[in-house]
């Protein structure tokens, strides 16, 4: 049976205690969080408000010698007539999602905010992580920045409330677009235009290593885009279409708002990236794998790769390359371990 453990931290990565978790889940994302939930007895040292608390405390999870997720823990909940503690974690970029534009403490705002001319989109996102790191008590992200090939006007005004995170969600729809991650070592990565490979020494096949298959199509979230963006007067709007995926599916409207953008060029190709996503079908797709395959399926795949998938599900039949989104995982009461692959996220297949 693997060695499943949690390690607790203090915010300046001193060792506290180990546990072994019960009624573990945990997930893997790309361009969002991983998560982690899981128990742990009331008679443990790690059960204490000292060794586990909410922004107080920082995580890593292991399975064996793998560190499988690390990051902060951001809930923990007690119950009287509970003989446990549910406690909940994210992955270092949840971080982002915590924290702002840095505003002056105890002083007029009006001079906060920033603007950027002609730099690129790759430089404005390295100035947000960084600004996470220097102002105040954050995560010391190590920064790997990435330079897009697009030049772009950013504006932040002062007292502006979006996250870090959604700034560079926003900023990662570019075209040709980029993918981020965080890894366990707090590491913050871009990927242009996308993370990920195709992978051909491993794949998953009912009847062999698949033990189950969910598939739904939801069809294009829309052909005919429009995107808009507020501008530095009037509100901006450009409209793109896909012609093949029309002549399939017929007309499918979809409008954007891109938020305080106030370059026709930025929302155009804000509006292209998502075009690309929106006209063709919006899979739900996930692959449960067997539990003797865990170690195997964990360590040749990764978020962002192609990995083929063969089922015949009556209905459809999938033998084709899919983008892997998530990595998820669970462990029940008895120890047996699941992982669980979703894929696609609007992505179109390609073999």
């Amino acid at each position: 049976m693997s060695d499943w453990k949690v390690i607790h931290y203090t915010i300046d990565g001193v060792p506290l205690c180990e546990v072994a978790p019960e009624q573990l889940s945990w997930g893997r994302y790309l361009n969002r969080p991983g998560y982690i939930n899981y128990d742990i007895d009331l008679n443990h040292i790690a059960a204490t408000y000292r060794n586990c608390g909410a922004y107080r405390t920082d995580f890593s999870l292991k399975k064996d010698d793998i560190t499988v997720l690390s990051g902060l823990h951001n809930a923990v909940a007690a119950d009287m007539d509970d003989s446990v503690i549910h406690v909940a974690g994210a992955g270092w970029l949840h971080y982002l999602e915590r924290r702002t534009w840095p505003f002056a403490m105890g002083s007029d705002q009006s001079g906060t905010g920033q603007v950027w001319f002609d730099v690129d989109v790759g430089d404005v996102v390295t100035d947000l992580v960084t600004a996470a790191m220097t102002n105040g008590l954050g995560i010391n992200y190590g920064l790997h920045g990435q330079q897009l090939g697009i030049k772009t006007n950013y504006r932040i005004d002062p007292n502006d409330s979006t996250t870090l995170f959604d700034k560079i969600s926003e900023l990662s729809q570019q075209q040709p677009g980029f993918d981020f991650v965080c890894d366990n070592d707090k590491n913050f990565q871009m990927y242009v235009p996308s993370k990920g490979k195709r992978v051909d020494d491993y794949s998953l096949e009912l009847g062999r290593n698949i033990k189950s298959v969910h598939y739904g199509d939801n069809g294009p979230i829309g052909n005919n885009l429009l995107g808009t963006g507020a501008g530095s007067s009037t509100k901006l709007g450009y409209g793109v279409r896909d012609d093949a995926s029309e002549q399939t599916y017929r007309r499918l409207d979809e409008v954007v708002d891109f938020g305080d953008n106030p370059n026709i060029g930025s929302v155009k190709r804000l509006a292209d990236h998502q075009l690309d996503k929106s006209s063709v079908p919006d899979l739900d797709l996930w692959v449960t794998v067997y539990p003797e395959d865990f170690d195997l399926a964990y360590t040749s795949v990764d978020v962002g790769d192609m990995l083929k998938v063969m089922a015949d599900l009556t209905y459809v039949q999938l033998d084709d390359f899919y983008r892997v989104t998530g990595i998820e995982g669970y462990l029940n009461a008895q120890g047996d371990e699941q992982i669980v692959f979703t894929f696609n996220d609007h992505t179109e297949s390609n073999a």
